[in-house]
């Protein structure tokens, strides 16, 4: 999070321009993982009525189960972890930018030496990306 705060800090002109937040972060989960997940915030600021009902038949379409909201497992004996700043979307967030966050939650690998690519759900991540065009 710290480059993402850095880069606000040093392009203020370009953040006055961002439309959306884009974070793709904590994907590897581990070979248990089934579902990518998300949480977004803004977006009925930036998309119409049709480019919600695009994203929503995404989710159902895709060969990726997707599911909103985070899962969230005790992690270092914490119960809860603020998701809507836990990563770099939250600092768009705060700067008043619309975002969608993909991630996985957390994991048996989530911020451990563990979390490396042998770990992951590989066969999860031979999915095809369906592009939708904001207009």
């Amino acid at each position: 999070m710290t480059g993402a705060k850095a880069f606000a800090k040093d392009h203020e002109v370009i953040m006055a321009n961002i439309k959306l937040n884009l974070n793709l972060d904590m994907l590897a989960g581990s070979k248990k993982t089934t579902k990518l997940r998300y949480i977004s915030r803004g977006l009925n600021n930036l998309l119409t009525e049709s480019n919600i009902e695009r994203l929503q038949d995404f989710q159902n379409a895709s060969d990726v189960p997707i599911k909103k909201g985070i899962k969230v497992k005790s992690y270092r004996g914490k119960r809860h972890i603020k998701w809507l700043m836990s990563s770099e979307h939250g600092v768009f967030h705060r700067a008043g930018i619309p975002f969608i966050y993909f991630g996985m939650g957390t994991h048996t690998n989530y911020h451990q030496y563990s979390d490396i690519f042998s770990h992951i759900n590989h066969d999860l991540f031979t999915w095809r990306l369906m592009l939708f065009t904001i207009s």
